[in-house]
């Protein structure tokens, strides 16, 4: 049982990490479900997990309701077919999220084990999932062999276990049978319209569908050089089919994270534009993809069209509640329209869908941060760096955190950590110059300027950093044209405008609350 501070609201969920009345996060929550919804393999020991088995299996009499599909091991001897079980993980994955009535752990959760040692039920424990699929795949020429495996966590007994043999043409309908067993395994059968639905997503050729694995598996990489690979591997795809709704997905998918936070290697109207069109493209194809939705909904925030943003986002929910994505995604909306109990809550869900991902612990730091609650911020991003300590956006976050404590000190520290990660990414330049300028080391701050400043001659830098920048040495008209700028650009850090305490300054600047208005934020 865990208590609101605030509220007071009692909760049994196990779960439950936040308060659905106001956002609060619940003080009282227990150490083993702190371990399995924010802390890494590592943090999870070995006697933890023992301790936990007989209290977080669920009884073997109760109906299997979740499940974890692992990544599939590559077991040829070319490491260049890796995209090939990667890619076929993840189509499982997404067939298995149509149903309804299961609970699907997301891809950047089971993708945590990736090359690990499979022990279905200790993985099981650690994602509080009932069932387990396994399995090995192994290309020679045009034939192509799946070994898989169906496991129930609760005894560790397997429900179903099959070799398939079958040449590369087959793979569509191998992966819908491999569903479609495991549905069946399962007593949860895909519906006639569910088929219909995922048989009008593939292309005319198996090469397309490759090409469109590989650039699936180039995505999932998230950086600026994988993303041009993947967006190369998606046209490559459509030159032979044009109407491959999801290539025109996966290439908004790629357009989108090229212009987004954290990378914005092209200047971001240039991308969120060339996105906006590929996910239009593929919904004008099948208009029930939930990933293109999502995506739209997404971009929307991004071009300041709020209101389509809260339709795609919806709709795509409805379509697919169990992608994790969109909930996230969802979570921003709701935390840039000031409406904090429900970001909460919709990030409580992503959170539920995909445990392991970084992207979504580290974006629940970022919240708590801009709701003000910074000790449990600063907490959650010390837990993101158990998860990986070689990432330099929580560095960077938990920076922000420290600096809107003051605690100046312990935020340069951070903000060069990151720098190191990233190598001098524009980003850590920012943060580390803004830092410096608003702790009294204004000359810091403007030898880091110059190094922005040089750098916008070669690539886009964010303009909504050089604002704070400006703003933080006390030059508001030079950070206002910076930000008028990034409005122009759709720079991606635009839509936090309003939630970024380090606005606060400017909060009653009538040329500031213009900004927020160009943004189509409420002042």
């Amino acid at each position: 049982m865990k208590r609101c501070t605030k509220c007071g609201k009692a909760y049994a969920d196990k779960t439950l990490k936040f308060c659905r009345n106001d956002g609060s996060v619940l003080q009282d929550i227990d150490t083993e479900a702190a371990t399995v919804m924010f802390g890494s393999n590592a943090a999870a020991t070995a006697e933890t997990i023992r301790d936990s088995r007989h209290r977080r299996r669920p009884p073997k009499s109760k109906a299997i309701d979740s499940i974890a599909v692992l990544p599939f091991e590559n077991a040829g001897s070319d490491p260049n077919a890796e995209y090939l079980s990667d890619g076929i993980t993840e189509n499982i994955i997404n067939n298995l999220s149509q149903l309804p009535k299961l609970k699907v752990m997301a891809r950047s959760t089971v993708f945590r084990y990736k090359g690990e040692r499979i022990d279905p039920q200790r993985i099981a424990d650690e994602l509080g999932v009932r069932a387990v699929v396994t399995g090995r795949v192994q290309q020679m020429g045009d034939r192509l062999t799946v070994g898989i495996e169906l496991v129930d966590a609760a005894d560790g007994s397997q429900l179903w276990g099959e070799r398939y043999a079958r040449q590369m043409t087959d793979i569509f309908e191998l992966q819908d049978e491999i569903s479609e067993q495991i549905s069946t395994r399962l007593k949860l059968k895909l519906t006639k319209s569910q088929k219909k639905h995922l048989a009008k997503q593939y292309p005319k050729e198996s090469e397309a569908y490759e090409l469109y694995l590989r650039g699936r598996y180039f995505l999932n990489k998230r950086t600026a050089s994988d993303a041009n690979k993947g967006i190369e591997c998606f046209r490559q795809a459509l030159n032979i089919d044009s109407n491959f709704s999801l290539a025109y997905a996966g290439l908004a998918d790629c357009q989108t994270l090229l212009g987004d936070v954290g990378v914005q290697a092209l200047p971001p109207n240039e991308a969120f534009s060339q996105a906006h069109q590929s996910a239009t493209r593929a919904l004008e194809l099948d208009g029930s993809l939930a990933e293109a939705r999502g995506t739209l909904g997404h971009i929307s925030m991004h071009l300041f069209d709020w209101r389509r943003a809260e339709t795609e986002l919806r709709n795509a929910i409805e379509l697919n509640p169990n992608y994790a994505q969109t909930w996230l995604w969802y979570a921003y909306y709701f935390a840039f329209t000031g409406d904090w109990p429900r970001s909460f809550e919709t990030i409580q869900r992503a959170l539920e869908l995909d445990p392991l991902s970084l992207p979504v612990n580290t974006s629940i730091g970022e919240l708590l941060h801009f709701a003000g609650r910074l000790d449990d911020s600063i907490e959650q991003f010390q837990k993101v760096i158990e998860l990986d300590a070689y990432k330099p956006m929580p560095r960077l976050e938990m920076g922000r955190a420290f600096e809107t404590r003051r605690e100046f000190s312990l935020a340069i520290a951070e903000f060069t950590k990151g720098r190191e990660l990233s190598g001098d990414s524009p980003e850590s330049l920012a943060s580390l110059a803004h830092c410096y300028a608003v702790s009294g080391q204004p000359n810091e701050a403007r030898s880091l300027l110059s190094k922005l400043d040089e750098l916008t001659k070669t690539k886009y830098v964010s303009s909504y950093d050089m604002a704070l920048i400006h703003a933080a040495l006390d030059e508001p008209e030079d950070a206002i044209e910076w930000l008028n700028r990034g409005c122009d650009f759709h720079d991606g850090w635009m839509i936090y405008v309003t939630v970024d305490p380090r606005w606060k300054p400017l909060h009653n600047d009538s040329q500031f609350r213009d900004i927020v208005r160009r943004v189509g934020l409420s002042v």
